[in-house]
């Protein structure tokens, strides 16, 4: 009977304990919100709108939280190249813009497209009046332009609406993300940064945290015949990591200081924050290891001279070396026994 209830307490406890991991687990999920999951934005497009600057910057806002809505004049739009893309709303459709933090147009052949629809550019004015944050890239800013919404404003682009945005009363910047009041623009050269530097600055969610280091451990082990150096980095950061790698630093005798020898990468696990990589064919020197950490934003988390170690060289004697040595030892060999036999 005891038994039987001991058992049946293990069970309970057991339970129990399901219970309240299952708990904690879910509380960690629900703590773990995605930076730009209360952001609903608008992505408006046309036929021929480019590809790129269409899925690149869609792809990286929802990846971290953000709803992105599609509004096209028809149900599906024509990329160029041929690809259809499915639309949300149609931009007769679309009332409430209340509901929405930014606009977005990409470029390619459909901001030619938009401003021969007088809706699309009463949506896009609509937007400005009601305090969106509107973007655009390479040809995109042709719409504000047609908007008649810039003027006075500093705006970026493809070259080739130079001449209209500036006939719309705006100064044409040529080269970089260009944020000025509620306009974001770029030209296609920017697409990769132009979210991250543009869009999530002027929204206000950019933060110039660099990633944290939590913890690290360094280590040599053996992998076959050498010797290898192992680093495990535990690193958080706001928003999103993008790299994390290890330097070394060699020390120079003639300078005194320790100076930058090699760099690996780290690898990422992502379910608990950790990266690691095994670095073989150290050559021989007396090194110092440090941890840089990049986030997806741009800033940048150096963290120095946090491991010293010394690795030895293997000295190989050559033949000549072995033939002097060897007459050596022959010559002492004889001068003792002779000194023996004068005795």
């Amino acid at each position: 009977m005891k038994r039987k209830r001991s058992k049946t307490t293990l069970l309970v406890l057991f339970v129990c304990l399901q219970i309240t991991f299952s708990l904690v687990n879910h509380t960690r999920l629900i703590e773990a919100a995605k930076p730009l999951e209360d952001v609903q934005g608008i992505f408006l497009v046309a036929l021929h709108v480019n590809l790129g600057e269409f899925n690149t910057p869609k792809d990286f806002l929802e990846e971290y939280g953000c709803s992105i809505t599609v509004v096209g004049p028809t149900s599906t739009v024509t990329a160029e190249g041929g690809s259809s893309i499915e639309v949300d709303i149609l931009i007769n459709n679309l009332n409430n813009l209340s509901y929405y933090e930014f606009l977005y147009v990409p470029g390619g052949g459909a901001p030619d497209n938009l401003i021969e629809i007088p809706e699309a550019i009463d949506l896009v004015v609509d937007a400005y009046n009601d305090g969106l944050v509107l973007g655009a890239i390479c040809a995109g800013p042709l719409v504000f332009a047609e908007a008649d919404i810039i003027s006075g404003r500093n705006i970026s682009g493809n070259t080739e609406v130079k001449t209209d945005i500036e006939n719309a009363g705006a100064n044409f910047i040529a080269d970089g993300i260009v944020i000025d009041g509620p306009f974001v623009t770029a030209d296609y050269a920017y697409l990769n940064d132009f979210v991250q530097q543009g869009l999530v600055k002027a929204l206000g969610y950019y933060e110039y945290n660099p990633p944290i280091l939590v913890d690290y451990e360094f280590g040599f082990i053996f992998t076959g015949s050498t010797e290898s150096l192992s680093v495990i980095a535990e690193i958080t950061d706001e928003f999103a990591i993008a790299r994390v790698y290890v330097e070394l630093h060699k020390y120079n005798q003639e300078t005194s200081q320790f100076e930058y020898s090699k760099e690996a990468q780290l690898s990422s696990n992502f379910e608990n924050n950790t990266y690691s990589v095994i670095i073989d064919e150290v050559l021989a020197g007396n090194y110092s290891a440090w941890i840089k950490a990049d986030d997806v934003l741009g800033n940048v988390g150096i963290y120095e001279d946090l491991y010293r170690f010394v690795i030895k060289g293997t000295k190989k004697i050559s033949v000549s070396t072995l033939v002097i040595l060897s007459g050596l030892i022959i010559c002492a060999v004889f001068t003792k026994t002779y000194l023996k036999k004068d005795k």
